[in-house]
């Protein structure tokens, strides 16, 4: 078979040789520790019974455990998320602010701590075990008027004489409750008797913890009371911004058995596992889903590829993906967006038009390796696709080989790549010139300088192309990167009917 294949960081100087040597009693003393910082970092907050605090730490070990190459990876990887903890938002998920921050000396003093202490568990004879109980939470069946805030006396507005509103049909209504929170739309029902039922078929739904304050009790017992009484209507959206609430699956799988169309997730916490026992993605009506910040396995993910029949657009953003294959045949769009990959993935969507692989980021250089994968990508049967965009790190991306007899993507007019495209004299990028026939637009995203020194000579024997739709180019650089003149030469020296070569600087 054919394709492209894209390598991400795929110098492995380790071997699988420590897992072996290390054992379980101490696994399960790091997972202790684990446990045991992350209830001091997050306060009381996180000890309610929402979430299981000691599978949350099995699960941050088990990746660390495998993803890294070596037992110093290894140690590394957990002391950086024990430090993210302290220098985070316990729930958001965002940096402190400035006068908050804590300097880099101070970031790195507590990341040697954090290493010592985890080295130091790993060299005890003795086992440690912390066990987390949970607490279960029982949601009385209630009206609905317990689902609203109460105004104060003397708070409400005066009647209108004629109520027009109420006479508009149900349909535009529910599309009014569609731009409303859940919390909204469930003050609807005291407006008047037209509406008091009129909630529970809103096929909108939009409920975030911020509505409530971050207050994740209040937050949990409004969805179960809302879900329990809203009626066996269809959902047409579902959104739903949850932070460290097991019962997040149950509320997913809830929309999906309510036929939902567009289906959004967002974990403001660690990654949220979406569990197999707990949910089911297979839908004959989904057509949109966006996972933010969640943790994906084969089991839970492979119906999206062989029962979804309607899906047209994924978003996968900040996810830790344990996916082998991605190849859903009604798919039309694909981001993976700072995503951490812990094994190869092959794309092989033959309807695909629209791909963004977007590169890791974080504002933090400490933090900035927690999202550093080493598996591989493999592109297959995208010879729809209108709109690419690869822009990863450098030296994270490499082509395994040119097929000259393939042209692989017949279809393309918009392509994006990162520095990775200029490596081995330009060659990837010269690759995905000669298979874009019709390509018209081509941005270069350039943001490091590998110090190595180009023959533009052998650029102009080696690296030939033709491109006649080719309409401008678009370069992001720093000034000072003698890359982009020999590259612009590479250009010129190709397609003599280039319109526009446009240099824009850091």
């Amino acid at each position: 078979m054919e394709g492209v294949v894209v390598v991400v960081d795929d110098d492995d100087g380790g071997d699988g040789g420590w897992r072996a040597q290390l054992a379980v009693e101490a696994r399960q003393r790091i997972v202790a520790r684990i446990s045991e910082n992350m209830k001091k970092s997050v306060q009381a907050d996180l000890t309610d019974g929402l979430i299981d605090l000691q599978r949350v730490a099995a699960r941050l070990e088990s990746r660390a455990y495998f993803v890294a190459r070596n037992l110093s990876e290894y140690l590394r990887r957990i002391s950086l998320r024990m430090l993210s903890f302290e220098s985070e938002s316990p729930f958001l998920l965002v940096p402190r602010p400035p006068q908050l921050a804590l300097p880099s000396h101070e970031l790195n003093h507590r990341l040697e701590l954090h290493r010592k202490d985890f080295k130091g568990l790993l060299a005890m004879t003795s086992n440690h075990q912390s066990q987390c109980s949970t607490e279960k939470i029982t949601v009385p069946i209630i009206h609905a008027d317990g689902l609203l805030d109460r105004d104060p006396p003397g708070c409400r507005m005066k009647l209108c004489a004629y109520d027009r509103l109420s006479d508009l049909p149900d349909t535009m209504l529910h599309h009014i409750m569609s731009f409303l929170s859940a919390q909204e739309v469930a003050r609807t029902s005291v407006l008047s008797q037209r509406w008091r039922l009129l909630w529970t078929s809103a096929p909108c739904l939009d409920i975030s913890v911020d509505q409530f304050g971050n207050d994740r009790r209040r937050f949990s017992k409004f969805i179960e009371q809302f879900l329990q009484l809203r009626g066996p209507a269809s959902l047409d959206t579902f959104r739903l911004h949850s932070s460290a609430v097991d019962g997040a699956c149950n509320w997913i799988d809830h929309a999906i058995k309510h036929n939902v169309r567009v289906l959004e997730f967002t974990e403001r916490w660690e990654p949220f596992y979406l569990e197999p026992q707990h949910i089911a993605l297979t839908s004959r009506f989904l057509k949109c889903l966006i996972l933010t910040n969640v943790a994906l396995n084969a089991e839970v993910f492979d119906p999206l590829n062989h029962a979804c029949p309607a899906l047209e657009n994924l978003q996968l953003i900040r996810s830790f993906l344990e996916v082998p294959v991605i190849s859903s045949n009604s798919l039309k769009k694909l981001d993976i967006i700072n995503c951490s990959l812990s094994k190869a993935l092959v794309i092989q969507t033959p309807n695909l038009i629209s791909l963004l692989f977007a590169s890791p980021h974080c504002e933090s250089s400490l933090l900035k390796s927690l999202f550093i994968t080493r598996a591989m990508v493999t592109l297959f049967a995208l010879s729809n696709a209108k709109n690419i965009e690869l822009t990863v790190s450098v030296k994270e991306v490499r082509f395994a080989r040119e097929t000259p007899r393939c042209v692989m993507f017949d279809s393309l007019r918009n392509l994006s790549l990162g520095s990775w495209c200029l490596c081995d004299n330009f060659f990837p990028l010269v690759c995905f010139l000669r298979h874009s026939p019709l390509l018209e637009y081509l941005t270069l995203k350039v943001d490091s300088n590998d110090g190595k020194e180009m023959d533009t000579v052998c650029l102009r024997e080696r690296r030939s192309f033709s491109s006649d739709h080719l309409k401008k180019v678009t370069i992001f650089c720093r000034k000072d990167d003698a890359r982009v003149a020999v590259l612009a030469t590479m250009l010129r020296a190709n397609q003599s009917s280039l319109a526009e070569i446009d240099i824009k600087y850091y």
